[in-house]
């Protein structure tokens, strides 16, 4: 009965978590479109890192709590989910979609990089300073590229009236809820964790990345095409870059030996696969269509059952 309460309290957390995100993404959207930003900068910093604070906040937590592995554990498996399940369903959904209208072949290939780096640092297990301080730069290069390239020209002065200080006022509640809901998430999950036996760089694998890439997966299911698409493909490629980020400033404020990294050697290298895949879909023909994104979803199947088999 401890287990199912400790499980429900977990659900619940994630939750809050993912609805306070939303809170957060909502309100710097309706200031970026306010103030002009260019929609492709809108997809992929604004909600591109916005629908990932969850990540940012638990990753901070693990800190706190000395389990750094559960942070690990949890932006691996949101890279799989986003590569596979998320675009899997938005190709399924949209009959396919188009990668050349606003990002061109280089760029797509460079943003698969800075993902790979993520498997770079991490499959020796051992992740130090200086490769923190690498995943962080190669983030920021390519976001001063993309602000370069499409400009801030359109931004026009913010003048503060009612709806700004609204979705300010929105935006803080949302920071506040993702600082204290996170906290609860970590401390319960390492409860559980330690009730039923499974070691924190699973939960974050497997519990943790399915609860805090719900807003992309929720994206995915209700955008449609035209500017919701491009919007959408920005979102989910800027979220799995962000984690790179993210990764990067866990490892520079507490680098670590990963406890039971080869545990998630198998997710590693499926990770490997599915960010190949995805690089020949986008170089053959610069689109993801809608087999491929069939593809894709068999893919996360097969690969959740066989983390299930070998961790249960």
């Amino acid at each position: 009965m401890e287990i199912i309460i400790s499980i429900l309290k977990l659900i619940l957390f994630l939750f809050i978590l993912v609805r306070s995100a939303n809170l957060l993404q909502n309100a710097f959207v309706n200031i970026s479109h306010k103030i002009g930003i260019n929609i492709v900068l809108i997809g992929l910093f604004i909600i591109g890192i916005t629908s990932s604070s969850p990540e940012i906040f638990v990753a901070m937590n693990s800190i706190k709590e000395g389990i750094p592995s559960l942070a690990l554990g949890n932006l691996i498996g949101g890279n799989i989910i986003i590569l596979t399940l998320i675009i899997g369903i938005f190709a399924l959904k949209n009959g396919g979609f188009d990668l050349k209208r606003d990002f061109s072949i280089h760029e797509i290939i460079y943003s698969l990089l800075v993902i790979l780096a993520q498997i770079a640092v991490v499959f020796d297990g051992s992740l130090i300073f200086i490769e923190g301080v690498l995943l962080i730069v190669m983030y920021a290069l390519f976001m001063i590229y993309m602000i370069k390239k499409v400009g801030l020209s359109s931004v026009k002065k913010i003048h503060i009236n009612k709806e700004i200080n609204k979705n300010i006022v929105l935006a803080v509640i949302g920071l506040l809820l993702l600082i204290i809901i996170a906290n609860f998430a970590v401390d319960e999950a390492v409860y559980l964790g330690n009730m039923i036996s499974i070691p924190p760089i699973i939960l974050g694998l497997i519990i943790f990345s399915l609860g805090t890439n719900l807003p992309e997966i929720i994206i995915s299911l209700t955008s449609k095409a035209g500017e919701d698409s491009n919007l959408a493909f920005g979102n989910f490629i800027g979220s799995a870059m962000f984690n790179t980020f993210t990764l990067g400033l866990l490892i520079v404020i507490m680098p670590f030996e990963a406890v039971n990294i080869h545990k998630i050697i198998p997710a590693l290298i499926v990770l490997v696969i599915i960010i190949f895949m995805f690089g020949y879909f986008a170089y053959t023909d610069k689109k993801v269509t809608r087999r491929e994104g069939i593809f894709m979803i068999a893919t996360f199947i097969i690969y959740i059952l066989f983390e299930f088999l070998i961790n249960t």
